[in-house]
């Protein structure tokens, strides 16, 4: 395998493959109803890193897109970071940047990213 993280040298697979798999972040996005209503189960899966919130794309299948002042995700949040807390991983906010209103109000509730810390 000849790839930048190893100066375009090749590396046998067997190398090459356990190198690439300790440097690999798996970074699911939640940003369904699904992925939501499975939000623990998700968090659990061993290897996984950290979540994230894709929240505009959550609005959006929850049918009020954008609309943040809506319950749906202050409530989502509340859920997606109890899971992550339960299962010892971060979780950050997506797609508030221009809300830092709301990036401070779900870092309060413990959320880890975005301009949280």
């Amino acid at each position: 395998m000849s790839l930048p993280h190893f100066r375009y040298r090749s590396r046998p697979a067997k190398v090459a493959n356990s190198v690439m798999n300790e440097g690999t972040l798996v970074i699911p996005m939640i940003e369904t109803l699904e992925a939501l209503e499975l939000v623990e189960e998700i968090a659990a899966v061993e290897g996984v890193d950290p979540l994230l919130i894709g929240t505009n794309d959550l609005t959006a299948e929850m049918g009020i897109s954008g609309d943040y002042d809506n319950p749906g995700p202050t409530e989502a949040y509340e859920k997606i970071i109890a899971a992550c807390k339960k299962a010892g991983i971060w979780v950050g906010v997506r797609g508030l940047h221009s809300y830092l209103d709301l990036v401070q109000k779900f870092c309060e509730m413990g959320a880890d990213g975005d301009g949280c810390h």
